[in-house]
């Protein structure tokens, strides 16, 4: 049990970290260890949701492409993705510590990241070693990928909101939306496969995560690297 703990937090520790050091001014642990607890909390009902809709909406053996897109997207992209964002706008947007686009992605990403964790924890511990493997290599990224969008996306708008500019409510909206779309792309992928048992699923699966790891890759590097604050002072 404890080496399926290992498996199951090892890769949200090193992805943690990667975020934290391409961060040229780190923002403070201790709010960023608040951000990872509240996130590692909001497991808790998000399941009681997803379990409710899934009473509602079952998604098992439905093979309708479109139908189990939204029902994935209703039920998982939206209910995960929104509790994240719930927690990263309330407890740091209008923080006088975020002040530079990379901000917002440290940020969403300590939040997602927690939630992850405990969600990881919960799946690997229960069933085994071969499912540890392939969350690391796909779900935890996923998450991670998710909330590096979500970064992006309200590091846009808070921009906006310091040059007045009229496109923060958009930019705002887009930091839940575009999130909630890939999350369920994932997810309704994974779906597919298991209602229809085609590779072709499978396959599709595998492009989508080599693009949503390239694009958060460039993105991650291009925002970490951009020298000044908000406020036009530089970035120390």
């Amino acid at each position: 049990m404890y080496i399926l703990f290992l498996i199951a937090i090892i890769p949200v520790i090193l992805l943690l970290s990667y975020i934290y050091k391409k961060d040229v001014a780190p923002e403070p642990r201790s709010m960023l260890t608040r951000l990872f607890i509240d996130g590692c909390i909001s497991i808790l009902p998000v399941i009681f949701i997803e379990l409710f809709l899934d009473e509602l909406m079952p998604s098992d053996g439905i093979t309708n492409s479109l139908v189990l897109f939204c029902i994935t997207f209703l039920s998982v992209g939206i209910v995960e993705e929104g509790a994240k964002w719930l927690i990263t706008y309330y407890k740091t947007y209008n923080n006088k510590e975020f002040n530079h686009p990379y901000d917002a992605i440290v940020y969403s990403v300590f939040v997602s990241l927690g939630f992850a964790m405990v969600e990881n924890v919960l799946y690997v511990c229960g069933s085994g070693l071969e499912v540890g493997i392939m969350r690391a290599l796909l779900s935890v990224p996923s998450h991670a990928v998710d909330a590096v969008l979500m970064g992006y996306f309200l590091g846009l708008s808070k921009r906006e909101q310091f040059n007045h500019g009229k496109k923060e409510d958009l930019y705002l909206s887009l930091s839940v939306i575009i999130p909630a779309i890939i999350h369920t792309i994932f997810d309704y992928l994974i779906f597919m496969y298991v209602n229809t048992n085609m590779m072709l699923h499978v396959y599709h699966l595998i492009d989508f995560v080599i693009f949503i790891y390239i694009l958060s890759f460039i993105i991650v590097n291009k925002v970490s690297k951009i020298k000044s604050n908000y406020d036009g002072s530089p970035e120390i």
